[in-house]
């Protein structure tokens, strides 16, 4: 029966997963900003499927507005724009079972209307894209161009598109071209038909140039931000809680009003904010645009009339849930956003957009202001194409760049787009190594030792033809261990880098309330993607694709003690020792580093695990900061790297949760599971079966005790909350020597606890947390199950999970001695007495029910004995369950079940009824007692007495 249940609900899953696909939402999101001097009409829309609607009936110039195509399962559509004597024809589609198609042109004739485009749109290849890598990127009128500055295709697809006019001289018909949106540098065009055409010779403005630096590289965005602004000897300051260094303005050097510092920084972080917020949650996406409006828009820093910011702004406000329309001053308190319910997903979608409007027209303005600078820097000599390149080995300035310089280039060769790779990087690594390796033979670096297990060198080349002498293995292995540390070294250059100049643009804000904006900004802001390209091909020039997803949560974790960017480079950039590859007991096929200083881990992950992961950061970090002694484990950085015939590889860097001074002289690796969890032969890390056989046990003192399992607790929420599972306690043990010095007690400053029975450190870290609960581990349970061990397995559900890891830290982690139970949390304890029931429901067919109650708090459980047969039961057990700082806004849970004793023929425990009480209630009316109907039955009430008991914080053991 209870096999039955599970197959049932594996079932239900596969079935609600199918109907989720073909009717989960689908979208196309198209910006649109005017930078015409006309105002742009919509003539035409056409919905074929799903909806279209336009924020807009005409928009003005430097204004921006939205088109929106929408739909469950499918949704696709075409609209018609006026713009002068110009008639501009945009088409989308999103499918369930085909990629996004996105395409715009202006229209060629008067035969041409949207309902046509749309004809032959659909006869495209349906993998079309306008704006992605590769793909066409304008289109020109009579007397105006469209151009994309950024594209993201998925379910939720978004393009932002320009208009503008063409430069005189420019030739007046409709045309697309090639252009990297990626590139270090503003490369050249290459046209449909052959010819090769320059920046300087494409139909753009300089204002419309300006807002071509969206589309740049993010070294190069920051490197114009450096031109103009101008640095000195950096002085340090605090900022947004971290210590920093500031450089004195110098602007008069570049003859630049200190004013366009807000513009450029502005236009590079709105770019980095695109490219990743579509793969945010739907309240994390408004909390990050409203986190930019406030520092940019409201501040002042952009120096933009209300006159044209006013209407946008007003949408914005208007559309606000209530919650902030009567309570501005929390539009920047994150803690509001997560309490968001999933009623409220419509409304806040509509704030984003509009929020995204305002940042639209703010950016057009920015641009607009920026093109006396623009012809600076055009005028800028010497015109040297090699003084402008990723990496940022000169000065700033002495970086040099020229938007008009026309120069002969060789037409590049097309490259095949990206692909989602599949299987283990180490699996992938091995098929693709000797397309790989020719792009690295020149170099013959060091950085990589190997470990005396199988190297990364044989990871990379056993498989592979072209690669069997020992040297061309070593240069294989220091190739992809190169590209992993220029990756590094470039994103934690440019964090240092933007963080002097948001500190330069904070101290010329003359108002305390936009500084405080500002502040909260670089304090909070957790959705960007930066891209990066890094040399990989020495003499030859060869170049590759690198992202850095969130570098801004990573550098500010504990307040930016771990992961901050001068550490990253110390310990893991271009002048780091060599790293080393590290065996480990993964059954995933991917593949570790650590740094020689062994103070941060680099493994591959797969796509899935680096989407749940980027999703996970702004939640991530709020939770670091809301429960500092956290066990889970620190990122230093989550990567990806576009690989020569392999498509992108995925990689992260963590903090080790161990002190490399004091190396753990036993490890385990604990899930809480005690099924086929034993360490092999050979294998160095213990699991659970290990740590249960050995008897260890942590052995803290009181007020460390308290705050480990409330640390844990809150984690294994989090962990809860994001549906995954099968994650880990990394436990070391350090044995100290009597030179190690005199031992302390609680948490040791440099990380650990000490043990107060015994010389020994405790190193405990939560890893491997972004394995989600999908059908395949719903398969791997239900297999489990059928074997007897669905509920001890390791692969369970992760509300299970979450409550199992709980329940086996306190009860084998830490000691579990019964004067221990009544320690209670780190504000109380909970004491829940004199428990009885009456006229529950009958679930037995042939008796009475079989009642127990369970009270939860948090996922702490505490349960009755079970009394047989009886519908008035009357239980003498006291229960208690600890009272931490989390549990304080929380419900307690009450709820009656019978106990059905064969579960093979009678299935699971049945529900009697349940009953919530507030904790605050307790908090306020302790001892509470309590009469109440049961809840989700038709008969029942519940009594029971809820006493709260302050800790004693001078308890000791």
């Amino acid at each position: 029966m209870h096999f039955f249940e599970k197959t049932v609900g594996v079932a239900r899953e596969l079935y609600r997963l199918a109907q989720d696909t073909v009717s989960s939402p689908h979208s196309v999101r198209i910006f649109i900003s005017n930078g015409t001097n006309a105002t742009m009409k919509v003539v035409g829309q056409s919905e074929w499927k799903g909806s279209c609607t336009c924020s807009f009936k005409s928009l003005s110039p430097g204004h921006a507005g939205l088109v929106h195509f929408a739909g469950d399962g499918d949704t696709s559509g075409s609209v018609e724009l006026e713009v002068g004597d110009d008639r501009l024809l945009i088409a989308a589609s999103s499918t369930t079972f085909a990629a996004p198609s996105f395409s715009l042109e202006f229209a060629k004739d008067e035969t041409t209307t949207y309902q046509s485009f749309y004809k032959a749109f659909l006869n495209m290849t349906k993998s079309t894209f306008m704006g992605l890598e590769g793909d066409s990127h304008y289109s020109m009128g009579n007397g105006h161009v469209a151009y994309i500055t950024e594209a993201l295709q998925g379910a939720d697809s978004m393009v932002h598109v320009t208009l503008g006019l063409i430069k005189l001289g420019s030739e007046g018909k409709t045309r697309s071209a090639s252009f990297s949106s990626g590139s270090t540098q503003v490369t050249d065009i290459t046209p449909s038909d052959g010819t090769q055409e320059t920046l300087s010779s494409m139909p753009f403005s300089l204002v419309h140039k300006a807002l071509l630096l969206e589309t740049l590289e993010s070294s190069s965005q920051l490197a114009f931000a450096e031109w103009c602004q101008g640095v000195s000897k950096p002085q340090e300051y605090t900022f947004a809680g971290r210590r920093t260094k500031r450089g004195d303005s110098r602007s008069s050097v570049r003859g630049v009003s200190p004013k366009n510092l807000g513009h450029v920084v502005f236009l590079m972080e709105f770019a980095g904010l695109l490219r990743g917020i579509t793969r945010l949650d739907i309240n994390d996406r408004a909390f990050t645009v409203n986190l930019l409006v406030s520092a940019f828009v409201l501040s002042g820093a952009l120096n933009v009339s209300n006159d044209v910011l006013g209407p946008a702004l007003k949408e914005w406000r208007d559309t606000a849930p209530q919650k902030f329309s009567n309570n501005w001053d929390r539009l920047n308190d994150y803690m509001v956003y997560r309490d968001l319910g999933m009623d409220l997903a419509a409304a806040v979608e509509t704030w984003f957009d509009r929020g995204l409007i305002v940042l639209r027209t703010a950016a057009l303005q920015a641009a607009m202001q920026l093109s006396p600078v623009m012809e600076k820097w055009d005028k800028v000599e010497p015109r040297n194409p090699k003084s402008w390149y990723s990496g940022s080995k000169q000065r700033s300035s002495q970086r040099r760049r020229c938007f008009g310089c026309a120069r002969k280039r060789r037409k590049p060769p097309k490259q095949k787009p990206p692909t989602s790779p599949t299987g283990s990087s180490a699996s992938r690594l091995k098929s693709s190594a000797s397309s790989l390796f020719p792009h690295y033979h020149k170099w013959s670096p060091t950085v990589i030792e190997e470990s005396t297990d199988l190297g990364i060198a044989e990871h990379l080349t056993s498989h592979s033809s072209g690669c069997n002498d020992p040297e061309d293995k070593s240069l294989a292995s220091g190739w992809l261990v190169k590209t992993v540390q220029e990756c590094i070294h470039e994103s934690a250059e440019f964090s240092e880098r933007r963080e002097e100049m948001l500190l330069a643009l904070k101290f010329k804000m003359t108002a305390e309330e936009a500084q405080a904006a500002m502040e909260q900004y670089c304090r909070w802001v957790s959705g960007s993607r930066r891209r990066f390209k890094i040399g990989v091909g020495g003499e030859t020039g060869t170049t590759m694709r690198v992202e850095s997803w969130g570098p801004e949560v990573c550098a500010g974790l504990d307040m930016g003690c771990t992961c901050d960017p001068a550490t990253m480079i110390s310990s893991l950039g271009r002048g780091a020792e060599a790293y080393k590859s590290m065996s480990t007991n993964s059954k995933s096929g991917e593949f570790f580093f650590f740094s020689a200083d062994k103070r941060f881990i680099i493994k591959t992950i797969s796509e899935h695990e680096g989407e749940v992961l980027f999703r996970m950061m702004p939640e991530y970090q709020c939770h670091l900061r809301r429960v500092p002694r956290s066990l889970i484990v620190r990122y230093g950085g989550l990567y990806r790297a576009e690989m020569p015939d392999m498509g992108w590889l995925y990689f992260t860097v963590m903090a080790s949760v161990f002190d490399p001074e004091y190396p753990p002289g036993e490890m385990f690796d604990v899930k809480g599971s005690t099924f086929k969890r034993k360490a092999k032969q050979g294998e160095k890390v213990g699991k659970d079966e290990d740590w249960c056989g050995r008897s260890r046990r942590l052995n803290l003192d009181l007020a460390a005790m308290r705050e480990f399992r409330a640390a844990h607790e809150q984690d294994a929420a989090f962990m809860m909350a994001f549906g995954v599972m099968d994650y880990s306690l990394l436990i070391g043990i350090h044995t100290l020597a009597d030179c190690e010095g005199p031992q302390g007690s609680g948490w040791r400053e440099g990380g650990g606890m000490w043990s107060n029975t015994a010389p020994e450190i405790y190193f405990v870290g939560l890893i491997d947390f972004l394995i989600s609960y999908g059908v395949k581990k719903q398969t791997e349970n239900l297999a489990r199950t059928l074997q007897g061990h669905g509920e001890d397995a390791s692969c369970v559900d992760p509300e299970t999970y979450a409550l199992r890891q709980v329940r086996f830290v306190r009860s084998s982690i830490l000691p579990d001695k019964p004067e221990n139970r009544t320690w209670g949390g780190t504000r109380g304890t909970l004491i829940v007495s004199n428990i009885s029931a009456d006229n529950l429901r009958r679930a037995d067919i042939l008796a009475k029910s079989d009642p127990y109650c369970v009270v939860s708090l948090g996922l702490q459980k505490a349960t009755t004995a079970t009394i047989r047969n009886n519908l008035n039961p009357r239980w003498t057990d006291s229960l208690s369950l600890a009272v931490d700082e989390g549990h304080l806004s929380m419900d307690i849970e009450l709820s009656i079940w019978d106990e059905d004793h064969v579960r093979s023929i009678e299935g699971s425990d049945d529900l009697l009824g349940k009953l919530r009480v507030k904790m605050s209630e307790v908090l306020e009316g302790s001892p509470l007692e309590i009469k109440k109907p049961l809840e989700q039955v038709k008969r029942g009430t519940l009594s029971v007495c809820l006493e709260y008991v302050p800790t004693v914080m001078s308890v000791s053991l």
